[in-house]
């Protein structure tokens, strides 16, 4: 009798150690990488990431509600329209694989998260995060309301003995009243910049890194088709030099510097000159006779313009830079 007993007990053991044998290895649950209201389609983003290549099921949840949305797809992300949530109420999405060739089903993968369409904004104003070895930064501008359109860009390039935020505060006005973007990074050491064509200097790489903050910033849209680099002073041979290798900018813009002209690189676009008549460090007759040599190098057009006064930026020449940019075809 006592060996009756143990025998089904054995059956059952070798049955479930078959099946688990069987069983079909399980998909590994997807990683939920973003759920965030997009103001411009007025619709929760979700998107998620997994190895597999069938379909997922995507369950929304809320915590007074149950069960608000539920749907298969194949995609990895969903646009969901705003009317199923209410605002600022808690919600939980759940999604998983489904069965898919010789694998299971995953394990639902979830994330909780509040609703909400107020959207992030950038401060207007203010330091950018990116720093050189120095410890010196940068600033930037966004002109409010910055969120409704595309913008132009201006990314200007201060000159010795100063910072970006000084140059940025005397276009300041002009940016809100032609509604343009600043971007002002510094330079490594306060008395200029350093360029090469060979290895990058750090100035080089911190003036791409400032640009790559910048345009990471939230909701920002550029109008690559105005997108100025200018230099003032010493700045002006790195806007040059930079400008003439990068087919982001459209324009480029030297004040009271040097165009820099054994540094030219291939990219070619219209190009701006000007100093004062009794600028004495930049001189009229030095500045204009960059002119020809820009042109015969494919520069087109080349404009060059005097303003009264010394190696400071007056408001007419700002103002007349800024014409000539965004009033250019």
């Amino acid at each position: 009798m006592r060996n009756l007993i143990r025998l089904p007990i054995l059956l059952l053991v070798i049955a479930a150690w078959r099946e688990d044998v069987n069983a079909k290895p399980k998909l590994p649950a997807p990683k939920i990488s973003r759920i965030e209201y997009k103001a411009a389609s007025d619709a929760l983003d979700l998107r998620w990431q997994s190895t597999s290549n069938g379909k997922f099921e995507i369950v929304i949840s809320g915590a007074e509600q149950g069960v608000i949305f539920s749907k298969r797809s194949k995609s990895r992300r969903l646009t969901i329209q705003p009317d199923v949530f209410s605002e600022g109420q808690s919600y939980s999405v759940r999604i998983r694989a489904l069965a898919v060739g010789g694998f299971a089903a995953s394990k639902a993968r979830s994330k909780s998260f509040t609703f909400s369409t107020r959207v992030k904004t950038a401060q207007l104003e203010a330091r950018l995060k990116t720093e050189n070895s120095t410890g010196r930064s940068g600033s930037y501008f966004l002109p409010k309301n910055y969120r409704l359109k595309s913008l132009p860009l201006m990314v200007v390039l201060h000159g010795s003995s100063i910072e970006g935020e000084t140059i940025l505060k005397i276009f300041k006005m002009h940016a809100k009243a032609g509604q343009f973007f600043i971007l002002a990074p510094d330079s490594v050491n306060e008395w200029g910049w350093e360029i090469s064509t060979d290895t990058p200097t750090e100035d080089q790489l911190h003036i791409g890194r400032s640009l790559q903050e910048f345009l990471e910033l939230p909701h920002l849209s550029i109008n690559t088709d105005k997108v100025m680099i200018a230099g003032v002073s010493a700045g002006g041979t790195v806007a040059s030099f930079i400008g003439s290798r990068n087919e982001l900018f459209t324009h480029i813009a030297v004040l009271h510097g040097g165009a820099g002209l054994s540094f030219i690189g291939d990219h070619r676009a219209p190009f701006w000159l000007s100093t004062g008549t009794q600028d004495t460090l930049r001189p009229p007759g030095e500045v204009s006779g960059y002119t020809e040599p820009l042109k015969v190098l494919g520069f087109s057009p080349v404009s060059y313009s005097e303003f009264a006064g010394g190696h400071e930026v007056p408001e007419a020449e700002r103002s007349a830079l800024i014409e000539w940019w965004l009033g250019s075809e």
